[in-house]
């Protein structure tokens, strides 16, 4: 007399799957909530990320006005943050895609969203012998894509304010304080050499 196990085997490794991803949904997610620096609570979420898709290096790109990109992260491996911050550029569908970068690096780059408007780019990447982008890999990474995009707004409407503080809305130069703060910061570089 035999039994089937297969499907109570498949079962269980998709529980675990799922509560693997949860875990490391829930790592990012007390990051936000633990953190008040946006820097620095992105430089945990992305730690948390290479960790668990065995990463080398990630970028993370903030969404500016005009669709430009502000490269606000770069994290691991020099070679492997290299072939990140390349990939940030280039053209990344809605739901991601996972290419290979001209040194062979294995990446998985994505979108990151806040309030259903897309606003910053992920680029993760593995070394050359590394497997390829598995489907658990990318639902992890759409997993943590909401968390990141908290992050990046908050991010960016950190240096939004940073930039309202050191100008004049109506002429957009420096004001007072932020020109002589920068003249200080000039002539005690000066002096240095």
């Amino acid at each position: 007399l035999s039994r089937d196990v297969t499907k109570d085997r498949l079962e269980a490794l998709q529980r675990a799957q799922d509560d693997g991803r949860a875990r490391v949904v829930g790592h990012i997610v007390e990051q936000i909530r633990d953190g008040a620096d946006p820097l620095e609570m992105l430089g945990r979420a992305v730690e948390a990320l290479r960790g668990a898709l065995a990463a080398e290096g990630v970028a993370v790109a903030v969404a500016l006005d005009g669709g430009r990109l502000d490269v606000a992260l770069r994290q691991g491996h020099a070679t492997a943050v290299e072939a990140a911050t390349a990939a940030l550029h280039q053209a990344v569908p809605e739901v991601g895609a996972a290419i290979r970068s001209a040194g062979g690096h294995a990446l998985i780059v994505f979108r990151t969203r806040f309030r259903g408007a897309w606003n910053g780019i992920v680029a993760v990447a593995r070394a050359p012998d590394a497997p390829a982008w598995s489907d658990e890999d990318h639902l992890l990474a759409r997993a943590v894509e909401a968390q990141l995009g908290v992050i990046l707004a908050q991010l960016g409407e950190q240096r939004r304010l940073e930039h309202l503080s050191r100008t004049d809305p109506l002429t957009g130069l420096l004001n007072r304080r932020a020109l002589v703060a920068d003249l200080e910061r000039r002539l005690a570089r000066a002096d240095r050499g």
